[in-house]
């Protein structure tokens, strides 16, 4: 395949999505590069992407097609999402549709949760956010959903709640996929990501072909926004015990995604011990304080039917958790 059939084999999958139907969709030249032009028809807007460093690693077999199509999607998708509507001039219709999740530690932010309405969710609480859209500045903003707030829309707390929790999976879809697959999406997107795995001291196709081969799986949403969140969707754990065809621990070591682990693959006290142990290296050494949410790992068993904080079992009592909680509501 040619570079110039690459391009078209792109504006074709793109223009085929429904949610660029009023885009102008084509290969476009500037100077002596060709790339992929996006234009809106009713103002001057116009992005293009040069795809040739793209194009190399599709050749050798380093991403595929798919992969390229679904993050070209994705950034297209937020560049022309431009209107700004503020939070305190939605009616509630507006407001269901903008819902969102902000996932945080409930340790440190008691005094928020005094006042913003949220779920709480094992040692989490998910604040439940409205997206304004973009501003003036290009600037995606989010405005917490305040108790006094409920007065207004003329709401309870438990309607609210049951309204994010329909409507939040359906803004922000889950995403499950094998830790390479994901890997080599985020590759695709440039080669930065092999240097936080320079500690290893593998060389980058030993690294490539590890992380390929890897039986874990991250979970997020479509567009990794908050997508930590997931794991408090109805069906989460039943889709993802599904695909991993095990009982599950869960590693939140970041609010855009977390790391799924089938318990077979670390059956020891010493496997969990270091899986701890990375995720406190993380939250210390890599997360921003914005990032953090638990030093915890939590487990999902299928004979219990629900997702727990994990605790290893001690004075000869069986395996055991330190927290337990329902999609509980939190004034």
């Amino acid at each position: 395949m040619t570079y110039e059939e690459f391009i078209d084999v792109i504006v074709r999958r793109v223009k085929s999505d429904e949610r660029f139907k009023g885009l102008i969709v084509a290969p476009a030249q500037r100077g002596n590069i060709m790339g992929i032009g996006f234009k809106r028809p009713d103002t001057d807007e116009t992005y293009g992407y040069d795809l040739h460093s793209i194009y190399d690693k599709v050749q050798r077999g380093e991403v595929n097609i798919d992969m390229v199509v679904c993050c070209l999607k994705e950034a297209v998708s937020s560049l022309f999402n431009r209107t700004h509507i503020p939070f305190n001039k939605m009616d509630y219709e507006t407001v269901k549709k903008n819902m969102s999740f902000r996932p945080v530690p409930v340790k440190g932010n008691e005094d928020l949760l005094k006042r913003i309405q949220h779920i709480q969710f094992l040692d989490l609480a998910l604040l439940i956010c409205i997206n304004e859209g973009v501003n003036e500045n290009g600037v995606n903003t989010l405005a917490l959903f305040p108790n006094s707030e409920l007065a207004r829309h003329g709401v309870t707390h438990e309607r609210l709640v049951s309204d994010a929790m329909e409507v939040v999976p359906k803004n922000h879809p889950l995403s499950i996929m094998p830790m390479g697959k994901a890997f080599m999406r985020d590759l695709a997107l440039g080669p930065e990501i092999l240097d936080e795995f320079k500690e290893y001291g593998l060389s980058d196709d030993e690294l490539i072909r590890s992380i390929e081969n890897s039986p874990y799986f991250l979970a997020t949403n479509a567009g990794r926004f908050m997508g930590a969140s997931v794991i408090a969707y109805p069906g989460f754990a039943e889709k993802a015990y599904e695909m991993l065809g095990d009982d599950f621990y869960i590693v939140p070591s970041s609010v855009r995604e977390v790391t799924l682990i089938p318990c077979r693959c670390e059956p020891d006290k010493a496997d969990r011990d270091r899986m701890r142990e990375a995720l406190i290296s993380t939250n210390t050494k890599e997360n921003s304080p914005e990032d953090f949410l638990s030093d915890n790992l939590y487990i999902y068993r299928r004979s219990s039917g629900r997702i727990e904080i994990f605790e290893e079992p001690h004075d000869g009592f069986a395996e055991g958790i330190i927290g337990d909680y329902p999609h509980g509501i939190i004034f």
